[in-house]
C-alpha cells in the first residue's frame, strides 16, 4: 500500500486540462475561505509560521536591566528544569523497558562527564535509539505516537510513526481546515471518499483519525466500505495474525442486528481513537447502509464521539457512498495527482450536492 502525501485544493480552482495536477503536494487552502496558502490553525499563541514554514517564537520585549537582573535566576531555573525533564525521560524509558536502573546510573555518570542531555548520553552509550527518545518525549507531553519496532500499525500511518514529518504537518493543516469549516460548528461526522478505486482515501482517513485523536478529540473511525474495507489491516486489528481475514464483528454486523456497540475497538496506544471495522462481508451492502438502523446508529455515535469519520466506498460504487455521506452531512473528496480526470471530480461533487451533502473540500494525493 502506498503512503500518499495529501494536499487540499478547490475543485473550482484546479485549473484547466484533462487531469488534476498540482505542484509538489504542499498544502493549499481553499481561496474562498480567505486564508493564505501554507500551514494554518494549529500554531497559535506565541508561535507563528514564517514563509518557509519554519516555526518562530515571539518573545516579549524586556529592558536590558531586567534581563541582567534575572540572568542568574534564569540559569538556575533552566538547569533545574533540564534536570527534572531528564529524570522524567529516564523514568519513562525505564517504564517502557528500555533502560534498567543500572543503565540509568550509567547514563547519569556519562551525562555529568560530557555535559550532554540525558537522551543524548543514553544514545551515545548505545542503550537506546532515537525512536526511543522521541517516544519518551511524546509521552511527556501526553502526545500518543507509535514505535515501528513495537507496533502492529501499518507503515502508511505516518501520523502515528512520524508526526513531525512534512506529511504529518500536512495532515494537521487539513485537520485545522476541517475544524474551521465543519467540525467547529458543532458537527460531528464527515465522510471521506475517493473519486477512483484504490486505497489512497482509506489511508488518508486513517491518518486523519490519528491526528484528531492526537488533538485529544474522542475520535471514531468507521469503515463503511463494506465490500473492500481495509481499516482493520491498517490498524493491525485482525485475528490470528491473518491480515485479510474479517471475522471480527463490524459495521455490517451492527446494521444486521448481529452485534452491538461492543464491536467498536480501541486502537492500542491511542486512547482517544476507536475503530468500527467493516465486519463480515455482506451480500447486500447497499441495502444495509440504507436501513433505518444506520440512521439510528449514526445518531447514537454522534452523542458518544467528538469526531466520527466514515471511510466510504469510492463513488464508482455510487449509491453506497452517497448513502453514508448523506447521513454524515458532508464529504471530503480524494483525487490522485496527474491521474484523476477533472470531469470525474466535478461529477462526484455534483452527485454529492444532489444528495444534499456538503463538499467541504478535496484532497490531492500522489498516484
Amino acid at each position: 500500500m502506498h503512503s500518499p502525501l495529501p494536499s487540499t485544493f478547490d475543485p473550482d480552482e484546479v485549473g484547466k486540462g484533462d487531469t488534476v495536477a498540482q505542484d509538489g503536494g504542499a498544502f493549499t487552502t481553499d481561496r474562498r475561505a480567505g486564508e493564505p496558502a501554507g500551514r494554518s490553525g494549529d500554531q497559535r499563541g506565541d508561535q507563528r509560521a514564517d514563509q518557509d514554514g519554519e516555526l518562530l517564537t515571539n518573545h516579549p520585549v524586556r529592558s536590558q536591566g531586567s534581563v541582567h537582573a534575572s540572568s542568574h535566576v534564569s540559569q538556575q531555573s533552566g538547569h533545574a528544569e533540564e534536570t527534572l525533564a531528564d529524570s522524567r525521560i529516564g523514568a519513562l524509558l525505564q517504564h517502557a523497558g528500555k533502560l534498567t536502573a543500572d543503565g540509568i546510573e550509567r547514563v547519569l555518570r556519562a551525562q555529568q562527564e560530557s555535559g550532554l542531555r540525558f537522551g543524548a548520553a543514553a544514545m551515545r552509550l548505545g542503550l537506546v535509539g532515537q525512536e526511543d527518545i522521541d517516544a519518551a518525549v511524546a509521552r511527556q507531553f501526553a502526545y500518543p505516537v507509535a514505535m515501528r519496532s513495537h507496533s502492529t500499525l501499518a507503515p502508511q500511518l505516518v501520523a502515528a510513526f512520524h508526526p513531525a514529518s512534512a506529511q504529518g504537518d500536512t495532515l494537521r493543516a487539513i485537520r485545522s481546515q476541517l475544524l474551521l469549516r465543519w467540525f467547529g460548528s458543532g458537527r460531528h461526522a464527515l465522510a471521506v471518499s475517493g473519486v477512483e478505486s484504490g486505497e489512497a482515501s482509506s489511508v488518508l482517513v486513517a491518518n486523519l483519525a490519528l491526528v484528531f485523536a492526537q488533538l485529544g478529540q474522542r475520535t471514531l473511525l468507521v469503515d463503511a466500505n463494506l465490500r473492500q474495507g481495509i481499516q482493520h489491516i491498517l490498524f493491525g486489528l485482525h485475528p490470528d495474525g491473518v491480515p485479510h481475514r474479517r471475522s471480527f464483528p463490524g459495521l455490517a454486523d451492527v446494521l444486521a442486528g448481529r452485534a452491538g456497540l461492543d464491536a467498536i475497538r480501541r486502537v492500542p496506544g491511542f486512547p482517544a481513537l476507536s475503530l468500527l471495522g467493516a465486519g463480515t462481508v455482506p451480500p447486500n451492502p447497499q441495502e444495509l447502509l440504507e436501513r433505518p438502523s444506520f440512521a439510528a446508529l449514526h445518531k447514537q455515535l454522534g452523542k458518544l464521539y467528538d469526531v466520527v469519520l466514515f471511510d466510504i466506498a469510492p463513488t464508482s460504487h455510487g449509491a453506497e457512498a452517497l448513502a453514508v455521506a448523506a447521513h454524515a452531512g458532508a464529504a471530503l473528496l480524494v483525487a490522485h495527482k496527474d491521474r484523476t480526470p477533472i470531469t470525474a471530480l466535478k461529477r462526484m461533487a455534483q452527485h454529492m450536492a444532489a444528495a444534499k451533502v456538503t463538499v467541504v473540500g478535496s484532497v490531492l494525493v500522489e498516484a
